[in-house]
């Protein structure tokens, strides 16, 4: 029964029957004005003064709502769900995302930014930390240090992101080896559903946050996660390795990856550019300094034989989590991530030989700056929890992963009308083929640019649970009021959704005069 409510719901979501401007059923200004004077916390609707200063941003593709509440309550959110309803119009949230820009916002939607939920509890006896989910980990992570250097909690790599859309997604990070993914430190999460009532999650609700979250249920408003204990110490190593155009240092790679401690987190990037093409890996042990010196020992023995080690190689030593946090490095995003997937101990070698062709065999000076395949490797503890994912949504596939890999190409400057020639999306997706054939996953990190037909990705990223997560969104939320991109309920590709705006054409009304400006004028 529950599944045919859903087939119900999605068949009214592609016939995108909201409300927009112009329409009947729009709300009048006195309307909007309404719904300003009943709110604790701010509107700005299009139009004011103040608008264009909260939405604008140079991204292409962004689009612009029909109003933002700064909300400061739940009976603020209630509000704002309630008007809704009533008016029939889109609701979103900005502030749960992965990515620290807007990328929430959908068309001509009321939508709620939650950053205002920022309160923070750190409990030193009972090891939880309970928050606001409009936090940033920077905020969450001084405020745990405050309390003691020798508490901690598994984070993301990104300073400015939220750690509700990082856990709830799965949540991978430099500590997942040694302490599991954000879900499995999520201990509660409140929530106020669709009709506007406020719960504490439980059951499948709870099942469903921890691993598909989003704001597909309802909108998260606080949660509280585990914190671990533990007087870290450790080194982080630094190396750049010439390729030498044939990628031979993958292989070598590969290898130790296969049998590292999971104390050890590899990041690590492939890149080819017309300068210089290089395998550069970023090793942290997190361990006592002896065993990590042994460990970075057996690691350059396994290196050697790839070409001229640069010598811009670093020892970092480091005190505690927050230090590790605050001092380490990362490889900037080079690339626009099209594809994403995992690796397992059982086809990594496949995987690994499959971006290898792909980096060789693209077309750089063409069509491509560069071309590069990031990862980061998973697995360790976080293998061991959870086995039956009668805890957690996520993938059985993301459970037993040895690497999350984003691929992609920093794409040249030159624009044109048609975004598959843009995208290069025939290389791409031969690519992507080729990948899915060794390893049938799919899994998105920050941000999530993969281009992936609904019926498609779903089984991918949730595997065995999706059918159920799609049974738990049609029961609490059977008008489908709320979708977020590639969440449960979301269906349609971001080419054809009118979320979003043309890619590579226009930036909606993202600008200040207003009216339509292409990739090339806003870069």
């Amino acid at each position: 029964m529950q599944i045919a409510i859903f087939l119900t719901v999605i068949t009214n979501a592609v016939g995108y029957t909201w409300n927009l401007p112009g329409d009947a059923g729009w709300p009048a200004k006195a309307e909007w004005e309404g719904l300003r004077g009943s709110l604790e916390g701010s509107l700005d609707i299009r139009g004011d003064v103040t608008f264009f200063a909260i939405v604008q941003n140079k991204r292409a593709g962004l689009p612009q709502p029909a109003a933002v509440a700064g909300v400061q309550t739940e009976r603020d959110i209630t509000k704002c769900m309630e008007f809704a309803n009533k008016f029939n119009i889109r609701l979103a949230v900005a502030g749960q995302m992965t990515h620290p820009d807007m990328r929430g916002t959908v068309d001509n939607a009321l939508l709620i930014r939650i950053y205002n939920f920022n309160k923070i509890s750190v409990n030193k006896t009972e090891k939880t930390v309970s928050f606001g989910t409009g936090v940033t980990w920077a905020a969450l992570h001084d405020a745990i240090n405050k309390t003691s250097e020798d508490l901690y909690i598994p984070s993301d790599y990104y300073t400015q992101s939220s750690p509700y859309a990082w856990a709830a997604s799965g949540g991978y990070g430099p500590l997942t080896r040694l302490a599991g993914y954000g879900v499995d430190s999520l201990i509660s999460a409140t929530v106020v559903l669709p009709n506007g009532t406020s719960t504490t999650a439980s059951g499948d609700l709870l099942w469903s946050l921890r691993g598909s979250g989003g704001n597909a249920y309802g909108i998260v408003t606080h949660l509280t996660m585990k914190l671990f204990h533990r007087s870290l110490t450790g080194t982080g190593y630094m190396g750049i390795y010439k390729s030498g155009g044939d990628y031979a240092c993958l292989k070598n790679l590969t290898e130790y990856i296969k049998t590292a401690s999971e104390y050890v987190t590899l990041n690590s990037e492939a890149v080819n550019n017309a300068v210089s093409p290089s395998v550069a890996v970023y090793f942290y042990c997190l361990a006592e300094r002896s065993v990590c010196i042994g460990e970075i020992e057996r690691f350059a023995g396994v290196m050697p034989e790839c070409q001229n080690v640069e010598n811009n190689c670093v020892a970092l030593p480091l005190n505690n989590f927050h230090e590790f946090y605050n001092a380490k490095p990362r490889f900037p995003s080079i690339t626009a991530n099209f594809v994403s997937f995992l690796a397992s101990p059982t086809n990594i070698d496949s995987v690994m030989q499959e971006i290898t062709e792909f980096i060789i065999t693209s077309n750089v000076s063409t069509y491509y700056q560069e071309v590069g395949c990031m990862w980061d490797t998973v697995g360790g503890v976080a293998a061991t929890l959870d086995p039956n994912g009668h805890a957690t949504s996520i993938s059985e596939h993301l459970r037993g992963a040895l690497l999350v890999v984003k691929c992609g190409a920093l794409i040249q400057s030159t624009c044109t009308s048609a975004p598959l020639d843009y995208f290069n999306m025939v290389h791409v997706n031969s690519f992507l083929k080729k990948v899915q054939k060794v390893t049938p996953t799919q899994y998105w990190g920050s941000p999530p640019h993969v281009y992936m037909l609904p019926e498609v990705y779903g089984p991918l990223y949730w595997g065995r649970s999706y059918e159920k997560l799609v049974a738990v969104k049609s029961e609490v939320d059977p008008a489908n009021a709320l979708t977020c991109y590639q969440c449960p309920g979301w269906v349609e590709p971001e080419t054809t959704d009118p979320a979003m705006c043309p890619i590579c054409l226009c930036s909606c009304s993202n600008n200040p005069t207003g009216g339509c400006s292409d990739v090339k004028a806003l870069n």
